[in-house]
């Protein structure tokens, strides 16, 4: 509770409990909670990291804060009471690890929620919910699992950034005509780097075209030009000649930090007509695309 979490501690005194025929029901959590301070933040819950927590005294600078509040006269693994441990334990350094009087909440960081959409109840990190989201009206979303929530969150944010392009060339009617034809060359996927206007899309999508016009996912749309190209990655770079300004951009990440494995979204719009997302994982890393004829710039 002091530490808000982890929620998997819950269920393994909870499995604990019951191997030796002892009743832990959420309610005794959520009486606990009740009364244990929340005095240390590590994300989730807070800006600290592990490394912080450790530096700071670790779990038994923790205790030595909540000693008030616990029992120390029962055995700890070394044979000894938790008291003499915690004789010898330094208290928080007052910004990892707080005090009972300076708590970051007066309640404890997990509570066990009830009501029609769990009746036996949901484990939930509230040291971790933003305030704004502690009540809510309105319909409920329903996830199987927690990548299945993650999922639907990124696409969520990631969309607004995901833009249409369609090229087209000029073309007489004949030979001998003056007239010019504006004719449909290609159309691909592409997302918005920054908020000046400039768009990542495929080198495939753009190649030869005359023309070039960049639809939002508001359904408006912006000429621009090309601004840089890559034909051996299949990459370009394009400009919108005027960017609106509530452009919504794609937070970039660092590929340096990609691991075999981990998962990944794939966020297009292919075809102009709505979105599209592909899930995979990263399956090697270092990878040469130059064997590759084209790839699509998805978000």
């Amino acid at each position: 509770m002091a530490t808000g979490g982890s929620t998997n501690g819950v269920l393994h005194l909870q499995s604990i409990a019951a191997e030796l025929d002892m009743d832990l029901p959420p309610a005794l959590f959520n009486r606990i909670g009740e009364s244990t301070p929340f005095i240390c933040g590590i994300a989730p819950n807070g800006p600290g990291m592990m490394q912080d927590l450790d530096e700071a005294g670790g779990i038994t600078s923790v205790m030595k804060e909540l000693e008030p509040l616990l029992d120390t006269g029962v055995l700890t693994v070394t044979g000894l009471p938790l008291s003499e441990t915690l004789a010898e334990a330094r208290g928080g350094d007052g910004e990892i690890i707080r005090s009972l009087d300076n708590p970051l909440a007066h309640e404890g960081g997990l509570m066990f929620l009830e009501g029609s959409l769990a009746p036996e109840g949901a484990l939930v990190k509230k040291s971790a919910v933003p305030a704004s989201m502690h009540r809510f009206r309105g319909p409920a979303r329903i996830f199987a699992t927690e990548d299945e929530a993650n999922s639907t969150e990124i696409f969520g944010k990631a969309s607004p950034a995901v833009v249409y392009v369609t090229t087209t060339t000029l073309a007489r009617r004949s030979r001998y005509s003056l007239d010019v034809l504006e004719i449909p060359r290609g159309s691909g996927t592409g997302f918005v780097w920054d908020k000046s206007g400039l768009i990542v899309t495929n080198f495939h999508v753009i190649a030869g075209a005359q023309r070039l016009t960049v639809t939002l996912q508001d359904r408006s749309e912006y000429d621009a030009q090309v601004i840089g190209i890559a034909p051996e990655k299949d990459l370009a770079v394009l400009r919108i000649l005027e960017p609106p300004e509530d452009l919504v951009t794609l937070p970039l990440g660092d590929s340096s930090e990609l691991n075999v494995g981990r998962k990944v979204l794939a966020i297009g719009n292919p075809l102009g007509q709505g979105f599209s997302v592909s899930a995979g994982i990263i399956s090697a890393r270092n990878r040469s695309t130059r064997a590759l004829r084209w790839m699509a710039a998805s978000a």
